[in-house]
């Protein structure tokens, strides 16, 4: 047996079929049913139900029904900063520098 509901993704709304295991929904089947309907892979899947995030390994609350609707938003990598956060957090610290040789600003331009 299997419940129909939505997912959306990217403002396009879709209606899958998820098995249902007794009242309870696996992420998983979730995200494979997303990487079907809009080939995405499941790595680059962040599955939300309510405002909340689901974990790829674990169970969908009960109570799910056919209005229940999955927001998927890409997983992007993303990094702690570059050069220019360097540069604010060190400016935080208030040290005095003395040796400009080879000091940069934001832009890239050396510092005389």
């Amino acid at each position: 047996a299997g419940m129909r509901t939505q997912v959306n993704f990217q403002s396009k709304t879709k209606f899958v079929e998820l098995p249902v295991c007794g009242d309870q929904i696996l992420a998983a089947d979730v995200a494979a049913a997303v990487e079907e309907a809009f080939a995405l892979p499941v790595a680059f899947q962040r599955i939300t139900l309510c405002g909340r995030e689901v974990a790829h390994g674990a169970l969908c609350a009960a109570g799910l029904d056919s209005l229940s609707c999955f927001r998927i938003v890409l997983r992007l990598p993303g990094g702690k900063g570059g050069f220019g956060s360097l540069i604010r957090g060190q400016k935080k610290h208030g040290r005095k520098v003395t040796n400009f040789d080879a000091c940069r600003d934001l832009n890239g331009r050396r510092l005389r």
